[in-house]
């Protein structure tokens, strides 16, 4: 148990110590505890562009074509789920070729492979799949909404066109 004097030592410290003042150490202590970003609520991380991320997100507007908001949305969600998928793939790869590299090494110590380990792999193929049913899922909602939509153009022109023809 800590003595008085101890809990009024580290009380007076923690004053003095109130975290980065700067929006550059603010930034990087918001990732002290970032692992392998699996999971990080961030969408692009460190070591990954921020221009690539734009880039994949322009292909997918470009081939998605999405109408409307909501459309719009789901083609965000479906850029971030596939970004975190090619995450996920670069994370389990590097896994791999770390160990491959060392394991033939006479030098390498056991140290070494402490990232590679069954239960890391079996939770990376855990995210994989979460973000897998989540892409799957935007995908198949902008897909419905997107048929919805020309369904309801389609019947309106159908309509319209007996209109003139003079059936209505």
């Amino acid at each position: 148990m800590s003595s008085q004097r101890q809990i009024t030592a580290n009380r007076a410290n923690a004053k003095r110590s109130s975290g980065p003042k700067s929006s550059r150490g603010k930034a990087s202590s918001s990732q002290n505890a970032l692992k392998h970003g699996a999971l990080s609520q961030q969408i692009v991380i460190a070591g990954e562009s921020i221009k690539d991320y734009e880039n994949l997100h322009e292909k997918l507007l470009e081939d998605l074509k999405p109408e409307g908001e909501l459309e719009r949305l789901l083609v965000d969600k479906i850029t971030i789920y596939a970004w975190r998928l090619r995450r996920i793939i670069y994370i389990e790869s590097a896994m791999f070729s770390d160990r491959l590299k060392y394991e033939h090494d006479s030098f390498a110590s056991e140290k070494m492979f402490e990232g590679f380990t069954l239960q890391k792999l079996s939770a990376m193929n855990r995210y994989e799949t979460a973000i897998s049913r989540q892409f799957y899922r935007a995908a198949k909602q902008l897909q419905e909404l997107q048929q919805n939509r020309l369904k309801d153009i389609h019947q309106r022109t159908d309509f319209s066109l007996y209109r003139e023809i003079g059936f209505v």
